[in-house]
């Protein structure tokens, strides 16, 4: 099994690093000593590159699936090429994606309750990573935010039947416009 396993070997092929070093052993040795310092993080990706090359996808936690992405590789010492497994975009895909399912869940959540509660307001803008609601009660709207995010660990095991083996903290701010934001 052939994969491109970190940044840092793509490192000693970009010009904006080569400062650093262009030694492509320098920066296998960094790849080493990221891994031995996040233990368990190469045994995941050593799993998802499995995934990849058995099924051609990789199953997020929420059992949505992303086709695995190879790149043509060039060998640095014989000057061929191959075809290898991109990790940098396959790490990337499950742990983004399964946050923006998560957001996804979260927006639902806190229209539901705004409905419920007779809130009046609306959500403008749902990027992955944020919910921003455009309402005259920014208080109680504020309040129910920290309620979904609250409620999230429940609500995932409750849609998939699965525990949260960490915290997926909320951050819920308020103003006028984005420069006038105040964290509650």
């Amino acid at each position: 099994m052939t994969i491109f396993r970190g940044s840092g070997w793509s490192f000693a092929n970009d010009p904006a690093f080569t400062h650093v070093s262009d030694d492509p052993k320098f920066w296998e040795d960094m790849n080493d000593k990221f891994y031995k310092k996040y233990a368990g993080l190469d045994k995941c990706h050593e799993k998802w590159a499995e995934e990849c090359h058995t099924t051609g996808k990789i199953t997020g936690f929420t059992g949505r699936f992303w086709p695995a992405h190879f790149v043509e590789k060039k060998d640095w010492k014989t000057q061929t090429t191959k075809m290898v497994l991109h990790m940098p975009t396959m790490t990337n895909r499950p742990i983004q994606g399964t946050g923006n399912d998560f957001m996804a869940i979260n927006r639902i959540s806190l229209l539901n309750r705004m409905k419920k509660n007779k809130v009046p307001g609306m959500l403008v803008s749902t990027v992955h990573d944020s919910i921003v609601a455009d309402t005259p009660e920014p208080d109680e709207v504020g309040k129910l935010m920290i309620e979904v995010f609250n409620d999230l660990p429940k609500n995932i095991e409750k849609l998939f039947g699965r525990k949260l083996a960490i915290p997926f903290p909320g951050e819920v701010k308020m103003g006028k416009n984005l420069l006038e934001m105040e964290k509650i």
